[in-house]
């Protein structure tokens, strides 16, 4: 696992969890649903991604790229259907007109699993595999690159038009959070691929920031109608985010601290293998060359250079050189012929008699190794039975130190081949194999039997790989000028395009380069096993913790519900309510609180209820007595009127008798 391959691991946590988050607020509503498959959609093209960049084959990252496909066509479709329904964009509420764009992706999709329409080829880089764009490339990224603008026109438009306030500021965050994965897209996945630029692909990590400004709108500016947040609710998000957090920087942390000590350990193997299999490789040569000059110095072979082929001896003179020759041949397990041959280029004697008499004038072997001894490159050797050899060349010289022919010796390679071909250290897949400066394959390859090797791929394999490249630089600079382009330990492609751990070594004499490989999964395959047992442990702590989170922040929101349903009964009236609520922390104070109040309130009711009784008592007394002093009073103001009227009867009365009288 690489460094570079933590970025879209960032942006898959970031985006499950802000779409679980949007489903666990409201999880009925259409826009929160929606809103959860377009993370889910970016989850996907995030894992995608996270795979492409640790994919250790070919085959592998193109089936990653796929689900990339997946993830990036579905993100641009969601988004747009979400934008329209937040924005009530009806002119593009038109169920039809999501079926041709689901067609569309569905389309897309199968010519990226089927065809190299889309993705021609992959490429790795330093951070892993990316794709080579297709014919079809520019037509995939438009259609995505559309919808995704279609929708932050969409809400420009509201942006612009709307009066609210807060629908204002969510639109506005929603086009800050998807304007920026877009622009990295553009960028890192539209343009530099097409400039044959090396760059990070940065869509899915930048969905990191989108979905840290969604959130932040979601909290701050009420974005997709987040229902009342429970405590209950709030605890466990609380132990979710904080184990998140653990848990993810530890993994990291560990990841990083691990795979350097695993590629120190693999560069350290790696090339203490390639540097003693190149040593080796440096002795065996020198060893022939050395073998050549020694037998290069036999009298009998000055003898037969300096004799004159007309002379009646001289045909003896080339028997007892061939018998002599022989004898070299068959004491040396290497040596598969010696050749004399004289300053005129012809092969005067030779354990082949198929090439005496045969004029090597204009060939390398002759031209190089009359001045000086000189070793030929590994070639298919017709006269000796067609067979993968090398030849050595040095002169013949006289006493005065003059070259009076040379003699070339044609070696067999099979105890090259098992010095290449050692497999201590290397694991099951580890390989060592040489490469001459042509490219092409000069001794087996682990892959494949020797018999398949010597027929199908010795100097018929042409190798372009970037290790082999980079230690062919060797030839065209010294090691200062190319010190900076090297790594210890290079992650590349192989000739069988599998991902592989490599090193080499520069052979200046022979111009070979040799290049040790191992396959990546295999070399890390101790990292991956402790990944794998950490994201376990990890994995079961966080659910165990997240169960006790949910059962304890039951425990601490059910006794505050049980409160809340007693203060609305208080409200409406019922105050003998039982608060059953035992508990020794805070709660169970406020519970006891609570209890007190509602005791306090009663008796203060119980108590205003008596004097409200007493109080209704002493005014109806009061009201009784006032009826009985008004009868009183109203009888003597009849009675009074009634006398009253009799005086002024008698006065009258009075009167009228005085008149009489």
């Amino acid at each position: 696992m690489n460094i570079y391959s933590f970025l879209p691991l960032i942006a898959l946590f970031a985006n499950l969890f802000l779409g679980f988050y949007i489903l666990y607020i409201h999880p009925k509503n259409r826009l929160n649903q929606l809103y959860s498959l377009l993370t889910f959609s970016l989850a996907v093209w995030s894992i995608a991604n996270f795979y492409m960049f640790n994919a250790l084959s070919v085959s592998e990252a193109f089936f990653w790229n796929g689900w990339g496909t997946i993830g990036a066509i579905f993100t641009a479709i969601f988004l747009f259907h979400f934008s329209i329904i937040n924005c009530n964009f009806k002119i593009l509420i038109n169920k039809f007109f999501f079926i041709f764009l689901l067609i569309i992706g569905f389309l897309l999709i199968f010519l990226e699993f089927t065809t190299n329409l889309i993705t021609e080829e992959m490429n790795i880089s330093y951070w892993g595999y990316s794709e080579i764009p297709g014919p079809l490339y520019t037509f995939l990224y438009a259609f995505i690159v559309s919808l995704v603008l279609i929708s932050l026109i969409i809400h420009f438009l509201i942006l612009k038009k709307s009066s609210s306030s807060k629908i204002k500021k969510q639109s506005k965050f929603v086009i800050i959070a998807f304007s920026i994965p877009l622009l990295g897209g553009v960028i890192s996945q539209v343009i530099t691929p097409y400039l044959n630029i090396e760059i990070l692909p940065l869509t899915s990590t930048l969905t990191t920031i989108t979905a840290i400004i969604i959130g932040f709108t979601v909290f701050k500016h009420n974005l997709l109608k987040p229902r009342s947040f429970g405590i209950q609710k709030k605890i466990v998000t609380m132990f979710f985010i904080l184990l998140f957090c653990i848990t993810f920087f530890t993994l990291f942390t560990v990841n990083i601290v691990s795979t350097e000590l695993i590629n120190e350990k693999n560069d350290e193997n790696l090339r203490s293998i390639a540097e003693s299999r190149a040593e080796h490789i440096k002795t065996y040569l020198l060893e022939q060359k050395r073998t050549t000059e020694e037998i290069s110095c036999i009298g009998i072979l000055k003898d037969i250079l300096l004799m004159d082929p007309k002379i009646s001896d001289y045909r003896n003179g080339v028997n007892q050189t061939i018998d002599r020759l022989m004898i070299n041949v068959n004491v040396n397990d290497d040596i598969l012929e010696i050749s004399v041959i004289n300053n005129k280029g012809l092969v005067i004697a030779s354990t082949n008699p198929d090439i005496i008499g045969i004029n090597k004038k204009n060939e390398k072997l002759f031209e190089k190794g009359i001045n000086g001894t000189f070793i030929e490159d590994i070639h298919h050797y017709a006269e000796g039975g067609n067979k993968s050899v090398f030849g050595v060349s040095t002169p013949v010289k006289n006493e005065e130190n003059n070259s009076i022919g040379l003699i070339l010796i044609k070696y067999k390679i099979d105890r090259l081949y098992d010095i290449i071909s050692d497999l201590i250290g290397l694991g099951e897949t580890g390989e060592v194999y040489l490469v001459n400066k042509s490219g092409f394959l000069i001794s087996p390859v682990r892959s494949y039997n020797l018999s398949y090797n010597l027929e199908n791929l010795i100097l018929k394999q042409k190798i372009d790989t970037k290790n082999y490249n980079f230690c062919m630089e060797h030839a065209v600079y010294d090691n200062e000028e190319i010190k900076y382009r090297h790594d210890e330990i290079l992650i590349c492609q192989n000739y069988r395009d599998e991902k592989v751990l490599a090193t080499h070594i520069y052979i200046k004499e022979m111009q070979w380069a040799l290049l040790t490989e191992i396959d990546s999964q295999e070399a890390m395959s101790s990292l991956n096993e402790m990944q794998t047992k950490l994201t376990i442990i990890f994995s079961i702590f966080a659910i165990i913790v997240l169960i006790i989170s949910f059962f304890y922040s039951k425990t601490l929101s059910a006794p505050i519900k049980k409160l809340d349903r007693y203060s609305k009964e208080i409200t409406e009236g019922n105050l003998d309510v039982n608060v059953d609520i035992d508990s020794s922390d805070e709660i169970g104070s406020l519970a006891k609180s609570f209890k007190k109040m509602t005791n306090a309130i009663m008796t203060h009711t119980e108590n205003l209820e008596n004097q409200v009784k007493i109080r209704t008592k002493e005014l109806e007394e009061k009201i009784d007595e006032l009826e009985r002093f008004k009868k009183v009073t109203v009888g003597r103001e009849l009675r009074m009127a009634e006398l009253k009227k009799q005086i002024e009867d008698l006065k009258e009365n009075n009167k009228l008798g005085g008149n009489q009288t």
